[in-house]
């Protein structure tokens, strides 16, 4: 027999950084609220940067020490439970989870992250390897990889664009044509900014001892490195209960990727429905990702504290 819970006055899905800040914001305002976080489905959990006084941490201990912090706090549920699906009716959302039960709440705030789909990259190999041999953003991972052999696997459009980015962090970059531009068209570029080759072919799988990966194309050429780079990463799409929803979307103004709408407080146009983090950008640091959070535990916490005052038959400036 499965249970429901219907005291929350937020529903969180996703326990990462932007999840728990939300709740943080929540809890510190006196507002129910459950987080439904299914342990292990990270994509990555390695050293963390560009965080100011976290540069350099690891991210599952910063999620574990910020789990600590607000599970302290009498407002927080934290369910360590898999979303299978949502409905939304006009009393607000149900969740139905894993385990068989469900979890009912007045407004929701979608944080699932950054999701991986095993062998969704058709390259074996790969998902083993992410976080560790393969990265994609240089902001993040460049630093310490700084004149190291780098290889580019070619995902996307830009990523002509993306190999003059990376001759920033090494002078030595090699290009693997894949699915994104030909090898004739980013050769060029690497003549003048690195050492390194383009090559025509897509990667069949990856070889190699931890730190000296060698993607084997399937022309039967061998492309050695000390790191993996790609700028977009397939199989990470956008997050299906978003998708069951209906929200509409569109094309994001920086990157050109298919994404959720949403204003800029990460607010969809659902009106009780927020969506946070990666899941809503597809890029979002982890300082970043903490400030969306943070925003949308503060909208939805004046949101509920006037409903709250208004039932009290207390009139609120925006009523007055």
């Amino acid at each position: 027999m499965y249970q429901i819970e219907t005291d929350h006055d937020v529903a969180i899905v996703g326990g990462g950084i932007a999840g728990l800040s939300a709740a943080l914001m929540l809890a510190r305002a006196r507002i129910p609220v459950c987080v439904v976080d299914a342990p292990g489905e990270s994509v990555y959990d390695g050293p963390t940067h560009n965080w100011l006084t976290n540069d350099g941490a690891d991210k599952a201990a910063l999620l574990a020490r910020g789990r600590a912090e607000i599970e302290s706090y009498p407002d927080v549920t934290i369910r360590e439970d898999r979303v299978t699906g949502v409905d939304r009716d006009a009393f607000g959302y149900t969740l139905s989870l894993a385990s068989g039960d469900e979890i009912e709440a007045d407004k929701l705030v979608l944080s699932p992250g950054l999701s991986l789909t095993a062998g969704a990259t058709g390259i074996d190999g790969f998902d083993e390897r992410f976080g560790r041999d393969i990265f994609t953003c240089p902001y993040c991972h460049g630093y310490e990889q700084a004149d190291r052999r780098i290889a580019l696997i070619g995902t996307a459009e830009q990523d002509a664009m993306f190999a003059k980015l990376l001759s920033n962090w090494s002078g030595t970059l090699d290009y693997v044509a894949h699915d994104g531009p030909s090898a004739e068209m980013v050769a060029p570029v690497l003549e003048h900014l690195s050492s390194g080759s383009a090559h025509p072919g897509r990667v069949v799988r990856i070889e190699g001892e931890p730190g000296a990966p060698i993607c084997v194309l399937d022309n039967g050429t061998e492309v050695a490195a000390d790191v993996l780079f790609l700028s977009d990463l397939p199989g990470a799409g956008l997050s299906p209960l978003a998708e069951s929803l209906g929200i509409e979307k569109g094309l994001h103004p920086q990157t050109g990727k298919v994404v959720f709408k949403t204003d800029a407080t990460g607010r969809t146009p659902l009106g009780d429905l927020f969506l946070i983090g990666d899941a809503r950008t597809g890029f979002s640091t982890l300082a970043g990702a903490a400030n969306e959070g943070m925003v949308a535990g503060f909208m939805l916490s004046n949101e509920i504290i006037e409903a709250r005052l208004k039932d009290a038959g207390v009139a609120t400036d925006k009523a007055a």
